[in-house]
């Protein structure tokens, strides 16, 4: 693996400060996975990790999902779709890494697009909706 988490910049900012404090921890969980698998390392460390990435998805998840709710989101059901997909499919791609079918690399790489992309097509929406 080649460094490929973000340092945390401002384009990365969503404008709410407890999701951008979660998103620049969960960046740093990354990192700590991406490190991990790039030096000489047991695979039940990075098990590890990986449950903690989840477990730590899903306290986030659960912090906007309370969010929304507090503001009556109107699209707090689409997000939340999108939240049980992303688990759903995080918890395939650490089965997948544990069983040999994928690598640490496309699983880094798994997570970090599906971050990016939830990041932008829907935490920015929920704070846009805030900002009103």
């Amino acid at each position: 693996m080649n460094n490929k988490i973000p340092d945390w910049s401002e384009a990365l900012s969503v404008g709410h400060e407890k999701i951008d404090s979660q998103h620049k921890m969960f960046l740093g969980l990354l990192r700590d996975f991406e490190a991990t698998c790039a030096g000489e390392h047991d695979k039940q460390a990075i098990v590890g990790l990986l449950s903690e990435i989840m477990y730590f998805t899903k306290f986030h998840f659960l912090c906007e999902k309370n969010i929304m709710n507090d503001i009556d989101y109107p699209l707090v059901g689409e997000h939340r779709n999108q939240h049980a997909l992303l688990i759903e499919a995080l918890g395939h791609k650490i089965y997948q890494y544990k069983t040999g079918e994928c690598d640490s690399d496309e699983l880094n790489d798994f997570i970090l697009d599906w971050f990016m992309k939830h990041t932008v097509e829907h935490d920015k929406k929920l704070v846009e909706f805030l900002a009103k």
